[in-house]
């Protein structure tokens, strides 16, 4: 079999579960779920808040999809047009070729999506490897980006050293990813272990969202805000060096949050916390 997935059960488990997911959702807000046809290749997207509010692309990371950005991130609608977006090649409802992260590529596709829902400027918002994606787009088509929230995001530091990604070390590589002090419910690790099981026993590739680290001048073209926060405790993107590095390629570099106990994925990044608080005012909300 051809594309990301093992077979087509696997691929057939995975959006299934996409769409129980999708439905729980929707009843808690009120969404419009569409597919944007690319260049690269079908995109779908989650739409939610006014539409007369100012816009907000938000870019999942690696073995992700739209739903894990907008469920907890859902009062960003109440500010803003948010547009959670379902990146090429990873397990959700695009399609299975995945984004080339050198290049033009990854501008030219945000911007065809733009150009979609009629949005000639916005603002982004990038977790992890959704962060060097909206980056990698905004250096690209800068005219478009008016200012980017970027949350533990990849491209700057190397990876660190976390269990192997398969189905068999999820809950290792859930325990890594959290950390101690995440302050997560118990309930919400185990949904994470129950997806990552699922996700990584059904594609053959992950961790792929993570293009070469930017260079110093690369980035320069694009000089609107940004925001960048990090976590102290971080397995795969250590904080303290990554807001180092991004002071040095990062020439619109305005504002950083360190959260001394945070790990990759912490309460603090997806819920109401201290990172909210000082994203919310940045974005104008």
């Amino acid at each position: 079999m051809t594309g990301i997935y093992v077979s087509a059960d696997a691929r057939a488990a995975v959006l299934a579960s996409y769409d129980t997911r999708l439905s729980m959702l929707a009843r808690i807000h009120s969404l419009d779920a569409r597919t944007i046809e690319t260049t690269h290749g079908d995109t779908h997207v989650l739409i939610m808040g006014p539409a007369d509010a100012p816009p907000l692309v938000v870019v999942h990371g690696a073995n992700g999809d739209a739903l894990q950005m907008a469920t907890p991130l859902g009062s960003l609608a109440e500010t803003h047009r948010c547009v959670f977006v379902d990146v090429p090649g990873e397990p959700n409802r695009s399609c299975e070729t995945p984004l080339p992260l050198t290049g033009l590529a990854v501008g030219r596709w945000m911007a065809e999506l733009l150009d979609a829902l009629a949005i000639p400027k916005t603002s982004l918002w990038g977790m992890s490897g959704g962060g060097y994606v909206a980056l990698r787009a905004a250096s690209t088509i800068p005219e478009r980006v008016d200012r980017a929230v970027l949350v533990v995001p990849a491209g700057f530091v190397p990876m660190g050293a976390i269990p192997e990604a398969t189905a068999a070390n999820a809950r290792a590589l859930v325990a890594a990813l959290t950390g101690p002090s995440s302050g997560l419910p118990p309930a919400a690790i185990e949904q994470s272990v129950t997806h990552m099981r699922l996700v990584l026993g059904a594609i053959r590739d992950p961790f792929h969202l993570a293009g070469p680290l930017f260079t110093p001048g690369e980035l320069t073209a694009f000089d609107a805000p940004v925001l960048v926060g990090a976590g102290g405790s971080d397995a795969i993107f250590p904080g303290a060096a990554l807001l180092e590095r991004a002071r040095m390629v990062l020439p619109a570099l305005e504002e950083t949050v360190l959260l001394p106990e945070a790990n990759h994925i912490h309460l603090d990044w997806v819920f109401d916390g201290p990172f909210l608080d000082v994203a919310r005012p940045f974005l104008g909300a």
